[in-house]
């Protein structure tokens, strides 16, 4: 008897427990909740876009005369290259007017291998946006991780910010210019 007692109140106990963890609601949770309010709507204001001057536009770019002044130092001797590869390149310059937009994707490099290719992205960058190349010959063009347009050209740089390449447009979808070597360079879709 004391045997069966004990069953029964250990089956109580289940079920009672059993109970009590099936009810976990409260009186609140089962009434019904209304809506929630709407947010009243931010305004819409008008968006306008301006030019930003140029940076360091008080600045005069160096010129072949000016660097062959000063004093050589390792700078100097990069900049005076630059400029030769500025003045070379300009002499190749067309009236085509150049956009970000429109260098954005994937270039035929020919001038640097048959299967070289150039991709240009409009990911912000250290010296512009991001670049990469695919199967290129020369370490120039292997070294070029950013590009920009400036002043209607093409610029190529380095992880460093030196100068790679500038380019100019030749006609639409194609893009001609010199390395800071001096050797020629294109892209073509």
């Amino acid at each position: 008897m004391a045997k069966k007692n004990s069953l029964f109140i250990i089956a109580g106990f289940l079920v009672v427990g059993a109970v009590l963890s099936g009810c976990n609601r409260s009186l609140n949770s089962i009434t019904p909740v209304a809506p929630p309010r709407a947010l009243p709507s931010t305004p819409a204001e008008r968006v306008s876009s301006n030019q930003l001057p140029p940076v360091n536009s008080n600045q005069q770019p160096p010129t072949e005369q000016s660097l062959a002044s000063a004093p050589t130092t390792p700078e100097n001797q990069k900049e005076a290259q630059n400029v030769q590869v500025t003045a070379n390149s300009n002499q190749d310059s067309s009236s085509i007017k150049i956009s970000r937009e429109a260098l954005a994707g994937s270039w035929q490099v020919p001038t640097d291998g048959l299967d070289c290719r150039i991709i240009l992205a409009f990911t912000k960058w250290s010296g512009g946006y991001r670049a990469a190349t695919r199967k290129c010959v020369s370490q120039e063009m292997q070294a070029v991780n950013a590009w920009d347009v400036k002043d209607q050209t093409v610029v190529l740089v380095d992880q460093s910010g030196n100068e790679i390449a500038r380019l100019f447009a030749k006609q639409t979808g194609r893009y001609d210019g010199r390395t800071a070597s001096g050797e020629a360079v294109s892209f073509v879709r």
